[in-house]
């Protein structure tokens, strides 16, 4: 005879409660026929159906995740998560509690809030093969969409932080950009997730996600400032801006969300966003939804290399000037305005560019 260990873990406490065999350590039963068989030593042919009950197994790491996740030992808590799968691969609990658990160990150099996002789509999965009324989904849809905006606003101000303290690097304004690129893209999905249904119980989710929104579109358009060298007079400081071509893009987005929020809210008065100052090309910029794009460099080096060269350059120039901003005023976010002009403005571009105009970054040459 051999002493009595448990075949699941190895675990050599096993005792006798209440007519079965009981592993300490995982839970696992063991009827006294199959303990008996367990003791024998060498093989031991078994016929028949042996059933394991992984039920108290089962339930025993439920809760040793749940304590884990509590104490924010996350490492541990998604090993635990990983064993009631192991078990169960259809627990959609598990499954995103899973990729939470990873998110919670998102760093600055290792985003992972993305694990999150994935392992909700495959709960969702499991979710929506369930019979009606199993889950209640729209608190669960509820409750991923508050777990993800927790977690971006988490590594949101740590990067911040980070800026602010290494501000003088050049590296520092591109990180920083980026992360928070990384911080809209993931709010976004959050967004999608209760956009479909606003109530009461969720309107105050969705607002703070669209005011975290609006926060990363107006940093991510904040002109920047490293230290470039030193002179006699001291520290030298060059100044620099997001992608020209993809703010168009993030002040599109911010546009949105603020009037998405004053649907709520129409007292909401949103930080402003800060653009490059314009000295001019009202309709392009409104076409092309920012002042510093490819297409506008084009058409602002046209104006102060070529038209502003010429008397009739100048006239034009003038006539623009002076009636361009109110056409914008009253049609500037109109569809029709921006189709119309689009289309033009694109083929005067083209030929612009055959003629040697560059679509690079562009300082005016003087104010208009």
């Amino acid at each position: 005879m051999k002493k009595l260990s448990c075949e699941m873990c190895g675990s050599p406490d096993v005792i006798k409660q209440e007519g079965l065999f009981v592993c300490q350590n995982c839970g696992t039963k063991y009827s006294v026929e199959d303990a008996k068989k367990m003791m024998i030593e060498g093989t031991v042919e078994v016929t028949g159906t042996v059933r394991v009950d992984n039920s108290s197994k089962y339930e025993n790491y439920k809760k040793l995740a749940e304590r884990a996740f509590k104490d924010k030992s996350y490492e541990e808590a998604g090993q635990y998560y990983e064993k009631i799968l192991e078990i169960n691969p259809d627990d959609w609990e598990a499954i995103y509690n899973k990729g939470l658990c990873s998110g919670w160990k998102t760093t600055l150099l290792d985003f992972r809030i993305d694990d999150t996002v994935k392992s909700s789509k495959n709960a969702f999965e499991i979710i929506n093969n369930l019979e009606e009324g199993k889950v209640n989904k729209e608190e669960i849809i509820n409750k991923i969409a508050s777990d993800i905006n927790t977690l971006v606003v988490s590594y949101s101000k740590a990067a911040t932080a980070h800026y602010n303290k290494y501000w003088e690097l050049q590296s520092s304004a591109p990180e920083y950009w980026g992360r928070l690129i990384q911080c809209i893209d993931v709010e976004e999905y959050a967004l999608g997730l209760i956009s479909k249904s606003i109530n009461q119980k969720n309107k105050n989710v969705y607002i703070a996600i669209l005011k975290n929104m609006i926060f990363y579109c107006c940093e991510i358009c904040e002109t920047r400032k490293y230290k470039s060298g030193q002179n006699q007079y001291g520290n030298v400081y060059t100044y620099q801006w997001y992608k020209s071509e993809l703010r168009g893009p993030i002040i599109q987005k911010y546009n949105r969300y603020v009037e998405e929020i004053k649907k709520y809210d129409q007292s909401y008065i949103p930080k402003p966003i800060k653009e490059k100052k314009k000295n001019g090309c009202y309709v392009a910029t409104a076409v092309y939804g920012s002042y510093d794009c490819p297409q506008v460099w084009v058409l602002r080096r046209f104006r102060d290399d070529v038209l502003d060269e010429r008397w009739y350059g100048k006239a034009f120039i003038k006539l623009y000037y002076y009636i361009s901003p109110t056409i914008v005023k009253y049609f500037g976010k109109k569809e029709w305005f921006n189709n119309f002009f689009k289309d033009k403005l694109d083929k005067m571009i083209r030929k612009l560019q055959e003629k040697g105009i560059e679509d690079l970054p562009y300082n005016d040459k003087k104010f208009i």
